[in-house]
């Protein structure tokens, strides 16, 4: 029943409302329900009890009114509606008062009507109107019934208590509701108050922890740039010490017909290297991966290519498979590796001997691609084993001699090359499209051939993140 009464009461309201457009609402149906019931109980009274046609069809028609009333609420007529409730009490003030005067107790009703233009109006204008309509009714009827006294009927004498008892408790039920409905809104504006200094002392206290927070991010970021700094110095310093260490790019192509270097290390230092040098009985041009990139690689190679230059310069050795023998012999001896050491893996390097028409290549896990001035294309592995790897124990190393023709083109290149990942294809290059591309350009001389490569690179990488070091080398008898 309460439930029932509540959803009534309810009816109308809407969500987006606020509080006091939602407490009228409620007030203005509360008031329905009472007059509804009240008019219920005279229809039936002047109905089936008290036969008084006239005021069994007042309450007829009020409780019609009032039905159609409480049904046609919604926003679009709810000032309308406040409106009628006032006219409508009013009409009925004045028709209970012209029929039966103070035997009616219609006095009690002005004392009621009195505070219902307060609770439903904001507006002082409407509210001081209604106010003078009301003391305008009372004031006429009471002329009226005091120069004019109606005789009494003595079967309604009966409405002058329960008017009253209506009158004192509509307006006690109004007046307790609309404290009661500010209250709670009251309360709940001051818990919201409450929880938002709650909410706004957490957010100072948060505030606070920030700001210390930011600080100390900023410091730490000042250390960490400083840091930065200095690591990117001394690998610029490094990268220095590393490119001294190589041959300079005119000295590897010294006594060959043409060539191209495309060296394009991963970080600011390289773990491939490559490096030449011009004999008496040929060239010796060497490209080398060594284990990892960065500045671990680069220490490698700057001690690989120290290596390879006492082994050719001071011991005299010019074969590339002796070379390889001996850098492995000597790398063993410096790496000192074992199956329990972290470097599990060695060197990858490919060496060529050019003299005359001849080219002695051999090589550890790097091959050679020739091809040839008709546009053959071959290509030449070496020894399968790495170089100062525990996994290969002293591998022997093959020199192949190779015929090289006027025209015939050679390319050593390393791991990287072919390893680069795609931005529009996410998989690797690979081999087989590298030499794809290598055949593609060999209408072009070999410095046109290195900026083409470099384009094509750099349009197969994309946004992608270079994956490794690259060396490409090429060279023409």
């Amino acid at each position: 029943m309460v439930n029932w009464i509540q959803k009534i009461v309810n009816h109308g309201v809407i969500i987006e409302d606020d509080f006091q457009e939602r407490r009228k609402v409620q007030i203005s149906n509360y008031l329905l329900i009472i007059l509804w019931l009240y008019n219920l109980i005279n229809f039936c009274v002047f109905g089936f009890i008290i036969w008084k046609p006239f005021l069994f069809w007042d309450a007829f028609f009020t409780l019609i009114y009032i039905i159609v009333f409480f049904f046609f609420r919604k926003k679009s007529f709810r000032n309308l509606l406040r409106h009628l409730v006032c006219i409508f009490i009013l009409l009925g003030l004045a028709n209970l008062s012209f029929r039966f005067g103070e035997r009616a107790g219609f006095h009690f009703f002005i004392f009621f009507l009195g505070c219902i233009p307060f609770v439903l109006f904001e507006n002082f204008k409407v509210i001081f109107a209604y106010f003078l309509a009301i003391v305008s009714v009372y004031l006429i009827f009471d002329v009226c019934f005091s120069s004019h006294p109606i005789s009494p009927d003595p079967e309604i004498n009966f409405l002058y208590y329960p008017n009253l008892i209506l009158s004192i408790f509509i307006f006690t039920s109004v007046t307790y509701n609309f404290k009661y409905q500010t209250n709670k809104y009251q309360k709940l504006v001051d818990n919201q108050v409450k929880d938002l200094s709650e909410l706004s002392f957490k957010l100072m206290a948060q505030k606070d922890q920030v700001t210390i927070t930011a600080n100390q991010l900023r410091q730490k970021t000042s250390v960490l740039e400083t840091q930065n700094k200095s690591i990117f110095e001394s690998l610029r310093l490094a990268s220095m010490v590393q490119r001294e260490a190589l041959p300079a790019v005119e000295a590897v192509f010294q006594g060959l017909k043409a060539g191209f270097l495309l060296y394009k290390p991963k970080d600011v230092v390289s773990g491939d290297f490559y490096w030449a040098k011009t004999t008496w009985q040929g060239t010796i041009i060497v490209v080398a991966d060594c284990i990892g990139h960065g500045v671990p690689g680069s220490m490698m190679a700057v001690l690989a290519a120290n290596l390879i230059s006492q082994i050719v310069e001071d011991q005299g050795k010019i074969f590339p498979s002796d070379i390889l023998a001996e850098l492995d012999k000597k790398l063993r001896r410096r790496i000192k590796q074992d199956p329990d050491s972290e470097i599990s893996d060695g060197m990858d390097i490919a060496i060529v001997l050019v003299a005359d028409n001849q080219v002695s290549f051999a090589a550890a896990s790097r091959p050679l691609v020739k091809i040839s001035a008709e546009g053959r294309v071959q290509t030449f592995k070496g020894t399968r084993s790495q170089l100062a790897s525990w996994k290969s124990n002293w591998p022997e190393f093959e020199t192949l001699e190779l015929e090289a023709n006027r025209g015939d083109r050679f390319y050593l290149f390393t791991d990287g090359a072919t390893d680069q990942f795609g931005e529009k294809i996410d998989k690797k290059l690979g081999t087989k499209q590298f030499i794809a591309e290598l055949e593609s350009l060999q209408s072009q001389s070999l410095d046109i051939q290195k900026e083409q490569l470099a384009l094509f690179y750099d349009e197969w990488q994309g946004n992608q993140n270079q994956t490794d070091d690259i060396i490409i080398l090429g060279f023409e008898t």
